[in-house]
């Protein structure tokens, strides 16, 4: 919205081909570079992107937000109820409306988080902490195995593998 905002502020005639094309081009572009750079991420092709969105200071800044996300509703709504007098817009009530919603739903977001997320979370570490221990194997998958001595799938595979590069008598009949 902040690129566009170059063709207000200059004086451009009204039909301007610019502005079309503008407006026609950008959200489809964005559209396309957010599905690039999400691509990317899911395939491990961006590094760069994923190594920051997987920096640690992202995971409360995320508990915070899926927070606020489920207060928010709760909060606008109080905000308009509890209104007993006919509001008339200004740029000033438009800025308090905002910013008040969004600091209250935070704070409530954070106490929500502290109350009953965190503790909940440090229960299931406690109970279920054992299972998170056990790490599974990496499997090969050309020889089937996990680099033991145990098949892990498709046990004739192995089987039908050893056979084929096996030079026996028998087989060689």
């Amino acid at each position: 919205m902040l690129p566009s905002y170059m063709f207000y502020l200059n004086d451009f005639p009204t039909p301007s081909v610019w502005m079309a094309a503008y407006f026609v081009v950008s959200k489809n572009l964005y559209g396309i570079g957010a599905w690039i750079v999400i691509l990317g991420c899911i395939y491990g092709v961006n590094g760069v992107v994923k190594r920051m969105l997987n920096y640690p200071f992202f995971e409360p800044l995320g508990r915070l937000t899926y927070g606020a996300y489920l207060v928010h509703p709760f909060v606008m709504r109080y905000m308009f109820v509890s209104v007993r007098a006919p509001v008339h817009y200004s740029d000033l009530l438009a800025l308090s409306l905002v910013f008040g919603a969004t600091v209250i739903s935070y704070l409530l977001a954070l106490v929500l988080c502290l109350l009953f997320e965190l503790p909940t979370t440090a229960l299931q570490n406690h109970l279920f902490g054992s299972f998170k221990e056990q790490k599974s194997n990496p499997v090969d998958a050309e020889s089937g195995t996990n680099g033991t001595n145990q098949t892990l799938i498709n046990p004739g595979f192995a089987e039908k593998k050893s056979e084929k590069f096996s030079y026996s008598p028998k087989t060689i009949k």
